[in-house]
């Protein structure tokens, strides 16, 4: 049984070294997406706040914004990295405190940054070591201490933060044995509050009618369970329809009508969607 709780500790490891490193692969090639979308900063200030207190750190600056204040970044990556930065101020602290410092700087009306500040009383480093742990397992260890993590934590973290936001990610130490500071800057829009998108009870309020269409919709389609599920569908929202067969009963229809929008299958038989030419966008 120890045998095999060693192998697996062992797989976990090297799966989490490796999908460490294929993050980074994808943050140098362009392909690491980031899902920037509006969110409350207070909200963003209080789940990095809920890390930090569980791992006994103190926090201040979360009751600096206001409630209804949005910005638009990923708010998940920004809390990725600030609690990356956490648990390595917490795992290298020796049990002295940590701090941390959340904040929102407005650089105008439609601008400003988010700021998280971690520091801590532990190790500290010296200037090499301050470089050296910025880069791909680039660890640093005591004397006797053993192997832990993956090295790729605060590169992934830097990443996030610059590759991903345009911000910037710093460390600071005076020396071995006077603490660590971290610190994260993302530059974001930002706005007093947020107004969801326009929608009312209408699920079509944000189509434009085609003006002298003949029928909403032409549904053009061989098979017949395709063409009854479709015109149910625009039926329901209260769309006229007309159905065609084949190809050669769309172009027909298509000559005396004029139609808003046309679903067609691409393959189908006697002429398919590639002999099909529709002059105008709308016809």
């Amino acid at each position: 049984i120890e045998n095999i709780q060693m192998i697996l500790s062992a797989n976990a490891t090297i799966t989490s070294i490796l999908d460490r490193a294929l993050d980074l692969a994808k943050w140098e090639s362009g392909e690491f997406s980031v899902d920037a979308s509006p969110f409350v900063i207070g909200r963003l200030f209080k789940n990095i706040a809920a890390y930090a207190e569980a791992k006994g750190a103190t926090v201040d600056g979360v009751a600096s914004v206001e409630p209804s204040w949005y910005a638009t970044a990923d708010e998940h990556m920004l809390k990725q990295a600030a609690t990356n930065l956490i648990s390595n101020a917490s795992k290298f602290s020796n049990g002295l405190p940590v701090r941390i410092m959340v904040s929102f700087e407005q650089t105008n009306q439609k601008e400003g940054v988010i700021v998280v500040t971690v520091s801590d009383e532990g190790r500290g480093m010296t200037t090499e070591q301050l470089t050296k742990v910025m880069v791909p397992f680039g660890q640093i260890r005591q004397a006797g201490e053993a192997h832990s993590g993956t090295g790729l934590g605060l590169p992934l973290t830097k990443a996030m933060i610059e590759l991903g936001h345009k911000g910037t990610l710093t460390l600071a130490s005076e020396g071995l044995g006077k603490g660590t500071t971290a610190t994260m800057r993302v530059p974001v829009q930002w706005m007093p509050r947020y107004e969801e998108p326009h929608q009312d009870s209408d699920p079509l309020w944000w189509v434009k009618p085609h003006p002298g269409a003949t029928a909403d919709v032409l549904v053009v389609d061989d098979v017949k369970m395709n063409r009854m599920v479709t015109t149910f569908a625009a039926r329901k929202l209260g769309l006229s329809v007309h159905e065609a067969v084949d190809g050669a009963q769309a172009v027909e229809l298509l000559r005396r009508n004029t139609y808003s929008m046309v679903f067609m299958d691409r393959q189908m038989p006697g002429m398919n969607l590639s002999l099909i030419h529709i002059s105008e966008p709308t016809r």
